[in-house]
């Protein structure tokens, strides 16, 4: 008996598989972006807001127990090697030696007060807040580098635009450029098996940064924050270091002016 040779096509076998991996990318591509450019800063914000004023005394603090320690440091050089202390030289000294200090602790305030204007920003309903990450998910898989390899200067504009937007949630301006680009017009690549390996190994990658934003800074201060028990511990810990910075800034001007009055 003579068997019908039936043909297989595979490529409707992986044009679904491609579609799969590409849906799974957007999606990681969208969580990713979440996390960075809206979760991670509202985490870090409701920590400066609950911490960051407590943080900046402890850092002031800390800022003039080093100088201090340093100046009694300069005045007994002075004394041991029978020169004139002077004062006014010892605290030019000071300033660049402890510039990096309080280039941090201007850092610091310049974060406190950009996380207040963050959070008087008006919010996006979450009718819109929906739409704006499905707008945005969609953009991505029309122009994100990872998912379009091929894609064009203009294209690469206009995606740092498409992020800025979702980053600023700016739902009118993603409305925009969705408008301009119309519709989606699916990408059939010369070779379908090369296609899926990139993006298996994309949806790794991906993973794989979404796994490492989770647990590193700002993400795990979510842990603290989330915790009754973890926020006692933390302002306790905060109001112990700068009562201890208090004590030693009280030693060392005592020091101080003791060497001083021996003068």
């Amino acid at each position: 008996m003579i068997k019908k040779i039936i043909k297989v096509d595979h490529n409707g076998k992986y044009d679904d598989e491609i579609d799969k991996l590409r849906v799974s990318v957007s999606m990681l591509l969208l969580e990713r972006d979440n996390l960075l450019l809206h979760e991670c800063k509202n985490i870090e914000d409701q920590y400066i807001l609950k911490f960051g004023k407590l943080e900046y005394k402890v850092y002031e603090a800390e800022c003039d127990y080093r100088r201090l320690k340093r100046k009694l440091e300069l005045i007994i050089i002075c004394r041991n090697h029978n020169k004139p202390i002077d004062l006014k030289k010892i605290d030019e000294q000071l300033e660049k030696e402890l510039a990096e200090f309080y280039k941090k602790l201007n850092a610091r305030l310049d974060e406190i007060e950009e996380a207040n204007r963050r959070a008087s920003l008006p919010k996006l309903s979450k009718e819109d807040a929906a739409e704006l990450k499905s707008i945005y998910r969609k953009l991505i898989k029309k122009l994100h580098p990872d998912m379009n390899p091929n894609v064009t200067e203009y294209e690469k504009e206009l995606f740092n635009k498409v992020v800025e937007c979702y980053e600023n949630g700016d739902l009118m301006g993603l409305q925009i450029i969705a408008i301009t680009l119309g519709e989606d017009t699916p990408i059939t690549p010369e070779n379908t098996f090369e296609e899926k390996q990139r993006l298996t190994l994309l949806v790794d990658k991906l993973n794989s940064e979404i796994h490492e934003i989770k647990t590193t800074y700002p993400y795990i201060l979510l842990e603290t924050l989330a915790d009754k028990q973890k926020t006692a511990e933390r302002y306790k810990q905060l109001h112990e270091m700068y009562d201890r910075y208090l004590y030693q800034i009280k030693i060392y001007t005592d020091e101080i002016e003791r060497y001083l009055n021996e003068e």
